[in-house]
């Protein structure tokens, strides 16, 4: 069906609030706020660039953590949005693009960049992808990679045990939850070997899902395992 009669049969409106001509209004995308509280993603403690503190590191660690917005406002409904409710692909090309412009600023990802990484997204259970019909880091993985030109590969991460939301449970408890639920794709197995690889999800608050994922990644030859989130909570 052509767009002018989408357009008319289902107007685009701010999902934030509610604005009619397009989902995010220029009122709205003003308030959105770059995130610049970087952390260490492993004790979640300042660092100056994301990087992973020396004393933090391990042969499985992740080396850095790298965020492109504030979880508030028009970001964490958009995020709810794309999520929770039918999928609209113009939502997940306009995350695609702020992400591209804000990481595109980001000092650690300019270097990473540099190191030709693989992007690889961090994987739904079969139940859920089943149940919401697409993967929203996948969606954020594969814009990234069409507009900085770098590899992607999807599911070479595959989720083997669901979880419970993380979002329901407290640190201790984010970890084990998470403990044992991945493993490489046997199809891809070689295909992280000595990579440096950007790990993709669209959201990180205690990064427990992000450390297990770079644990597997590690293991499997990675040499350098970097998050790299849509967006954070301060």
């Amino acid at each position: 069906m052509p767009s002018f009669i989408l357009d008319f049969l289902f107007p685009k409106k701010c999902i934030s609030c509610k604005k009619f001509g397009s989902y995010i209004c220029d009122a709205c995308f003003s308030s959105i706020e770059p995130f610049d509280q970087y952390v260490c993603p492993m004790c979640l403690k300042h660092s100056i660039t994301g990087e992973t503190h020396p004393g933090c590191v391990t042969p499985f660690s992740l080396d850095g953590l790298i965020c492109g917005v504030v979880y508030k406002g028009v970001m964490k409904k958009m995020i709810f949005r794309l999520k929770y409710s039918p999928y609209v692909l113009d939502i997940g090309t306009i995350m695609g693009e702020i992400a591209v412009d804000v990481l595109s600023q980001n000092e650690l990802f300019s270097r990473v960049l540099s190191s030709h990484p693989i992007v690889v997204e961090v994987p739904l259970s079969s139940y859920k992808l089943k149940k919401r019909g697409y993967n929203q880091a996948e969606i954020l993985s594969k814009f990234l990679a069409n507009e900085l030109n770098i590899s992607f590969t999807k599911e070479i991460l595959v989720r083997i045990k669901s979880t419970n939301p993380q979002f329901k449970l407290d640190k201790k408890e984010r970890q084990k939850n998470v403990l044992g639920a991945f493993e490489i794709n046997k199809k891809y197995k070689n295909i992280t070997k000595n990579k440096t690889v950007v790990l993709v999800d669209d959201l990180s608050t205690s990064c427990a899902t992000l450390r297990e994922c770079a644990k597997v990644l590690k293991r499997a030859g990675a040499k350098k395992v970097y998050g790299v989130t849509f967006a954070r909570e301060l």
